[in-house]
């Protein structure tokens, strides 16, 4: 019950603040934190506004991170209930209404960048705190979670389907894999449909046509220029993908494919490769091409710690950035192993680059951040650097 409360104590904060939009904007939501309205109407006053959302942010944001890497799942350091109070801070009506309703009156660019930057996190908290989307999600996500998909009259998790899609010889088990999520798509389509419509509302009343378009306007996108990157891409790939339909037809031995046979068949054409590449050297691997494209990655303020763990799984904790980023991996013999530590390697060369360590200045768009890492993650597939660096057999 402790976590549900502590739940409904965020979500507090973000009725406040829909009720502040309600009844007269900013001077509501000052009215109800102390703010004194005629503070933010010169940039000096907004900066001010700012420094003291940055103060209590960056503190926050420390003590989640800490946790995630040095003491996670212990009674002492509760990630999920530091995550809630991060979440819950950014989500104070306050903050949210001044950078949402102000930024654009901000005569400093720099200003109005930081301001245009730090909004779509604080949004995100906003939609992460809002009732009436807890309320959807909440049993969306117990749903899935608790799913257990039936393979063969054997229930099985969700991970265990994905692995016999990948492994098994069967073709009809994989079909019974592929098509045992169809039931949990069924029993939450009428929630999803609900929580689309609800989102789309709250999007609304920030002034986006919907959802996607506030998503997409976080990332510096529009619709139009996403469909032109989708066709684009279907352009340039139409080739390779119809030589590895190929080569997947002529490895399975079938003459049409099913959806069933694709995962299994790109892993049987990848096995040999993954076999030759050893976890144990992922880190030196790393280190080597680090050094080889002219960086030093000893002074780099990123440490790589290997944790150990059921699967390979690397991620990038900007723990105090710049100062302090780590990579926590376990990376397995395969080559997925390989292009995840490389991957957010790249995203944490970005974190070691941005010399601000106030949040609302590191707030770069995720498709910035997520083209570094795909960067360096597609370096561990480049041929030549598989069979030099690598000196894997052709």
């Amino acid at each position: 019950m402790g976590g549900a409360r502590r739940i409904w104590r965020g979500l507090l904060a973000g009725s406040l603040f829909a009720l502040a939009l309600q009844s007269g904007g900013a001077a509501a939501a000052n009215a109800a934190t102390g703010a004194p309205p005629t503070e933010l109407k010169s940039d000096s006053g907004l900066t001010r506004f700012m420094d003291r959302l940055d103060d209590g942010w960056r503190e926050r944001e420390l003590r989640t991170r800490l946790c995630e890497v040095e003491d996670p799942g212990s009674d002492s350091c509760d990630t999920g209930r530091s995550s809630q109070l991060l979440s819950e801070y950014l989500a104070t009506p306050e903050y949210v209404d001044a950078v949402w309703r102000l930024r654009k009156g901000a005569r400093s660019p720099a200003l109005r960048a930081r301001m245009d930057a730090a909004l779509p996190l604080l949004l995100d908290a906003v939609f992460d705190q809002d009732p009436s989307l807890r309320r959807i999600l909440d049993p969306i996500a117990d749903t899935t979670a608790f799913f257990r998909p039936e393979v063969g009259g054997i229930l099985v998790t969700r991970e265990q389907a994905r692995e016999i899609m990948r492994r098994d010889e069967d073709r009809a088990r994989r079909r019974a894999a592929y098509e045992s999520g169809g039931v949990l798509s069924q029993k939450i389509a009428p929630d999803l449909r609900d929580l689309f419509r609800q989102r789309n509302t709250l999007s609304q009343r920030f002034g986006y046509s919907d959802f996607v378009d506030l998503k997409l306007s976080a990332e510096h996108l529009r619709s139009p220029q996403v469909a032109a990157l989708e066709d684009s891409l279907e352009r340039l790939t139409q080739g390779p993908y119809r030589e590895l339909l190929t080569r997947v037809r002529a490895r399975l031995g079938v003459f049409q494919l099913h959806a069933w046979d694709l995962v299994y068949g790109q892993a049987l054409l990848d096995e040999t490769g993954d076999t030759s590449l050893k976890g144990g050297d992922a880190g030196v691997r790393l280190g080597s091409f680090v050094a080889g494209m002219g960086q030093n990655p000893d002074v780099l303020p990123i440490r790589l710690v290997f944790q150990a763990g059921p699967q390979f799984r690397t991620r990038c904790v900007p723990v105090d950035p710049p100062r302090d980023i780590r990579l926590v991996s376990n990376p397995s013999n395969s080559l997925g192993g390989y292009t995840s530590l490389f991957h957010e390697y790249g995203v944490a060369l970005l974190e070691a680059n941005l010399p601000d360590s106030r949040p609302s200045m590191r707030a770069v768009p995720d498709v910035w951040r997520e083209a570094m890492g795909d960067l360096l993650g597609n370096f561990s597939v480049e041929s030549d650097w598989l069979g030099g660096g690598l000196n894997l057999p052709d």
